[in-house]
Formats: structure tokens, C-alpha cells, sequence
């Protein structure tokens, strides 16, 4: 949510507008960071152990094993934060740390808070202008789901630095 209560805990949510305009901006300063594309996003998962292409390319579903629960930040990182008291990993800690911030729809309300985590790539879906690919987290599953998402509603995003050879 973009009020103050919940800012620090839970980040900032973005339109697609939004995003294209971060992505602009980081690219014009060469920080070496950008929001990543949905390729981007299967190679994390891939990274993770999603070796499956059926699972890397299906929409809508969960897909993979455990890949979703090793993205979700571990119990203790940020005080009162938590995922409704459903799967998390220490396993292995992958740098993630997802929270979950839900998401905001284009009619104005706010859903999802504790209970899932909606992560901005850069791609359109095919054939259009009005949707977008996006990652999900849910508190009910270890899994990650790839799914379109309307570019009008507001999500989370996460950065991708490149590292130059």
C-alpha cells in the first residue's frame, strides 16, 4: 500500500505506466539495475531448481515444487510481517525476501495484504497492450505462479542488476 503505515514494512505498489517509467529512468543513469523481463523471471526459477519447460512457460497455475516458498522472506527478517503462518524457507537464503504487499486494482481497492505478493516483469503479453506478465507468491503455497496481470492494477517490483563480464 503507498501510505506511510505501510511503506516501510511493505514497499510501494506500481501500474505498468509506472514501471515503464522506472525502467526508462534506470536506464538513462546506468546504475546497472532494471526490472526484469518474464525471461528474466524463469531464469531465477530456473536458478532455483524449476528445470520442468512445461512448468517454466504455463500460465495461470502454480507451477514448480518449492521455488515460491524460497523466495518468501524468512520468519524474523522484518518485524510484523508475515505470511499468515504458511510456508517459508531458511533453507536457503536466496536474497529474496518477498513480503507480502497484495496488490492494488485498477477500481481502487486494495486485496491480498499478508496473503500474497505480486511481482512486475516487463512483458506484454502477446497481442496486447492491456496485460502484462507477473510473478505471484501466495501464503497457501510453496509453489510460484506466472500469470497475466492488467497493467492498470499496481504491483510490486523487484530490481535485476547486470553484471558486466
Amino acid at each position: 500500500m503507498n501510505d506511510n503505515n505501510y511503506l516501510l514494512q511493505y514497499g510501494t505498489l506500481h501500474s505498468f505506466e509506472d514501471i515503464l517509467s522506472i525502467s526508462n529512468l534506470l536506464s538513462q543513469e546506468s546504475h546497472g539495475f532494471r526490472i526484469p523481463s518474464d525471461d528474466d523471471w524463469k531464469e531465477l526459477e530456473k536458478s532455483l531448481g524449476m528445470t520442468s519447460k512445461s512448468d517454466l512457460n504455463a500460465t495461470g497455475g502454480t507451477r514448480g515444487t518449492d521455488e515460491g516458498k524460497r523466495l518468501k522472506k524468512d520468519d524474523g527478517v522484518y518485524s510484523g510481517i508475515e505470511w499468515k503462518g504458511y510456508p517459508t524457507s531458511s533453507e536457503e537464503n536466496t536474497g529474496f525476501r518477498a513480503v507480502p504487499s497484495g496488490y492494488k486494482s485498477s477500481e481502487g481497492y486494495f486485496a491480498g495484504l499478508g496473503l500474497q505478493a505480486k511481482f512486475w516483469s516487463t512483458s506484454l503479453t502477446e497481442g496486447g497492450t492491456y496485460s502484462a506478465m507477473i510473478r505471484m507468491l501466495k501464503n497457501s503455497s510453496s509453489k510460484i505462479y506466472r500469470q497475466i496481470e492488467m497493467v492498470d492494477n499496481k504491483c510490486s517490483i523487484r530490481l535485476v542488476r547486470e553484471y558486466k563480464k
